[in-house]
């Protein structure tokens, strides 16, 4: 069953985005990284024919290439980040993951393909599920407003969050969604033991948990075949913990 299905990767050159593919590879999940360069790009992925690389600046990209981009695939992924810099947090372009989200979904709009495409989505633990009566801690929630205007990336991933939610629920009939929430993220080299739960259960900005970025790839990748966790998560923002030993 997994060979007949088909991701697109928008950030897969990031550090979480990169072990995304490998791990949809792994489970026989054909792949199309998209990224501006082929820096980053394992020697072994270079000849295998489940993957392929589309060298794009997504930010440039018309509405007909993300058309074309998605047409043949089932599962998208988007893990894109701004870069840690001066130029990635305050420069242009402002609205990166939002703007790719609301691309991502209009395509798939004029896309309408027969069967839902599932549309994933890495987000953080500081963006709030409107959908339920999630609480959030008064010291979060002014922190968290404070960030908001200090730090454009936190707003672009709200906005891409509020973006997706409400242009699948105007399409329902075309896209599902899972918006997967990790929180602090840290470097492991293997999968290690992660539960994941509807809401944060944890102050995300006093008191963080951890969330290495290789859990936070195989949650997401698993939610793209394993049909069983789709149904779990589908339509809901679970919030990915590591489980310490």
């Amino acid at each position: 069953m997994n060979e007949q299905k088909k991701a697109v990767i928008f950030g897969a050159s990031g550090k979480t985005g990169r072990l995304l593919v490998e791990q949809l590879l792994e489970s026989g999940i054909s792949v199309t990284a998209v990224a501006r360069s082929d820096a980053w790009l394992k020697e072994g992925w270079v000849n295998d024919s489940t993957f392929t690389l589309t060298i794009k600046d997504v930010s440039l990209m018309s509405e007909t290439e993300f058309v074309d981009l998605i047409r043949e695939h089932s599962i998208v992924y988007c893990t894109l980040g701004h870069h840690i810099s001066i130029k990635g947090i305050w420069g242009e372009p402002l609205r990166l993951v939002s703007n790719t989200i609301s691309n991502i979904c209009d395509a798939i709009t004029v896309i309408n393909p027969l069967k839902p495409i599932r549309m994933i989505l890495m987000a953080s633990t500081g963006c709030r599920n409107k959908l339920i009566a999630e609480k959030t801690p008064l010291s979060q929630s002014l922190a968290i407003g404070i960030i908001r205007r200090l730090i454009p990336p936190h707003l672009d991933n709200e906005i891409a969050v509020e973006t997706l939610v409400n242009q699948a629920m105007a399409s329902s009939s075309s896209l599902e969604w899972v918006i997967v929430r990790p929180d602090t993220l840290i470097d492991e080299s293997t999968v290690t033991t992660y539960e994941t739960v509807p809401s944060p259960v944890r102050n995300a900005v006093f008191s963080p948990g951890q969330s290495s970025r290789i859990n936070v790839a195989n949650l997401m990748s698993r939610l793209g075949f394993e049909d069983n966790l789709w149904d779990e998560w589908k339509g809901k923002m679970p919030v990915l913990y590591d489980v310490k030993s």
